[in-house]
C-alpha cells in the first residue's frame, strides 16, 4: 500500500530549538529486512485533505496499548501507562493521528507481545486501526531500557523499530525521540518533540524572558532586567535567541535588542535607539538581524550585524512596517506594510530592493513567516471577527485558509519550524 506524499507544511505558533539528551538507541528492526537502516518506507502519510471544500489536516486512527514491563520487579512507577500516555499524547499534538480510546481495544494484553510474530494484528484491525505503537520497558536501577516499534495494521508490517537505554528520570526524551522517528518515518517531514519554546511572561509592566519544552516541562527564566521582553527569536543554531526590552524607568524612552544565550547567562546589548525597535530575527546565516526601528516617529525597517554596529535601513516609505521575515536562502524578507492601506504582507529582496504586495485575502494580515522549503508563506488574517492562518506561494499565487472549520479559534503569529530543527 503506497500513499502519495505531497509537500507538507509544519506550522507551529512559536519558535523552537533541539534539545539534546545522552541516550543511547539502536534500532531493532530485526528480521524487517525490506525496511531496514538506508532504505525508504513506502508508506507516507500526505497530511491533506478537504472537507466540505475546505483544507482539512486528515488524521489517521493509531492504537497506542499500555508498554510491557519487561523487568524482575512490579511496575511501582507507573511507567508502563505514563509511556504509553506520553507516546499517544504525542501522536494528537501532531495533528495527524487519531489516538484510539483504550477501551475499545479487544487484545490481551496479559498475553499479547511486543515484537512481530508475538500479536495478532486482526485485534488490531478489527477496531479500524492504521497504525500500531507497542513498546516495553526495563528498569535497571536509576536507568531504563524502553524498546518502541510501530506496525502498519493494514500491511501487518512493522515499520520502525528503537530501543534506547538513558536515566530513568528522563525517560520523556526518550519518548519524544520516538515520536520524532515516527512522523519522520510516515512523513519524511522533522519532528517537534524534545524542542524548546521561547516566550515572554509576567505583568502588565514587566515581560521576562522564559524557555520551556514544547510538553510544559523544565521552565526556566533568562532575564531578571525588570522591564519589558518583547518578540524573542531564535538563531539558526538555536543557542541564541534576540528579544526587544524596554525599561520601566520613566527616564529611559530607549529601546534596546539583547541577544542572550538560550541555557541563560547575561544579556547582550547589541543595539539601543530612542522611540522603539521591536520584531528582531536572525537571518538564517545568523550574522544579521531584521528588525523594526522608528526614528523621527515612523517604522521602518533595518537590518544589523548580530555583533552590533549601525543599523541599514531597507525599506523608505511613510507606512508602519514590521514583523520582517528572512526567507531560508536569506536572499529575500517579507514583512507586514500598511502603504497600501490596512496592513499586508511585502516582498522584497534582503537589501531592500524589488518590494512588491504579495497578500490580497483578509483586511487585517500580520506575522508572516516562510515554510522551512522556502516553497510556501503563511501568515495571520482577520476573517469575520477572528484571526486564521493563511498558507500561499512566494508569489502570492494560491492562498489558503488552512485553519477554518477545524475547531482552532483564532489563530495568530504562526511560525514554521525553527532552522535548528532541520
Amino acid at each position: 500500500m503506497k500513499l502519495p506524499r505531497r509537500s507538507t507544511l509544519l506550522i507551529v505558533f512559536v519558535f523552537s530549538l533541539l534539545s539534546g539528551a545522552s541516550i543511547l538507541f539502536a534500532d531493532i528492526l530485526g528480521g524487517q529486512g525490506q525496511e531496514g537502516q538506508g532504505q525508504s518506507n513506502d508508506i507516507i502519510i500526505d497530511v491533506w485533505g478537504t472537507s466540505g471544500g475546505l483544507p482539512m489536516v486528515r488524521k489517521d486512527p493509531m492504537a497506542v496499548p499500555l508498554f510491557k514491563n519487561l523487568g524482575p520487579g512490579a511496575d511501582r512507577l507507573g511507567l508502563s501507562k505514563q509511556l504509553a500516555d506520553q507516546v499517544g499524547e504525542d501522536m494528537r499534538m501532531t495533528g495527524r493521528f487519531d489516538v484510539i480510546d483504550r477501551a475499545m481495544y479487544v487484545e490481551d494484553s496479559h498475553t499479547a507481545g511486543v515484537a512481530p510474530g508475538t500479536f495478532d494484528f486482526k485485534d488490531w484491525k478489527l477496531i479500524n486501526s492504521e497504525y500500531l505503537i507497542k513498546g516495553a520497558f526495563s528498569i535497571n536501577g536509576e536507568e531504563v531500557t524502553i524498546q518502541f516499534r510501530l506496525y502498519h495494521v493494514p500491511t501487518e508490517r512493522m515499520l520502525l523499530g528503537k530501543e534506547y537505554t538513558g536515566p530513568l528520570n528522563n525517560w520523556y526524551t526518550m519518548v519524544h525521540k520516538f515520536s520524532n522517528d515516527v512522523v519522520y518515518e510516515l512523513t519524511r517531514q522533522k519532528g517537534v518533540f524534545g524542542t524548546k519554546i521561547a516566550y515572554v511572561s509576567g505583568s502588565r509592566s514587566t515581560l521576562e524572558l522564559y524557555v520551556i519544552d514544547l510538553d510544559g516541562r523544565n521552565q526556566k527564566r533568562l532575564t531578571f532586567k525588570n522591564g519589558q521582553a518583547g518578540t524573542p527569536s531564535w538563531s539558526p543554531d538555536g543557542r541564541q535567541i534576540v528579544f526587544a526590552w524596554r525599561s520601566n524607568d520613566v527616564q529611559d524612552n530607549n529601546s534596546y535588542i539583547y541577544i542572550i544565550n538560550a541555557e541563560g547567562g547575561e544579556p547582550q546589548e547589541i543595539f539601543k535607539v530612542p522611540g522603539l525597535a521591536m520584531t528582531p530575527r536572525f537571518s538564517p546565516s545568523g550574522s544579521r538581524i531584521a528588525l523594526a526601528i522608528t526614528y523621527n516617529g515612523n517604522m521602518e525597517l533595518y537590518t544589523l550585524s548580530a555583533r552590533g554596529g549601525a543599523p541599514e535601513r531597507i525599506t523608505v516609505s511613510r507606512a508602519i512596517e514590521l514583523w520582517p521575515a528572512w526567507s531560508p536562502n536569506g536572499e529575500r524578507i517579507i514583512f507586514v506594510s500598511d502603504r497600501s492601506g490596512g496592513p499586508q504582507v511585502w516582498r522584497m529582496r534582503a537589501d531592500g530592493s524589488e518590494v512588491m504586495r504579495i497578500s490580497w485575502h483578509g483586511s487585517y494580515n500580520q506575522s508572516p513567516d516562510w515554510s522551512a522549503e522556502g516553497d510556501k508563506i503563511v501568515y495571520s488574517a482577520m476573517e469575520s471577527g477572528s484571526f486564521g492562518v493563511i498558507m500561499m506561494n512566494p508569489d502570492g499565487s494560491e492562498p489558503t485558509l488552512i485553519t477554518q472549520g477545524q475547531g482552532f479559534g483564532s489563530c495568530e503569529y504562526p511560525r514554521s519550524r525553527s532552522p535548528a530543527l532541520a
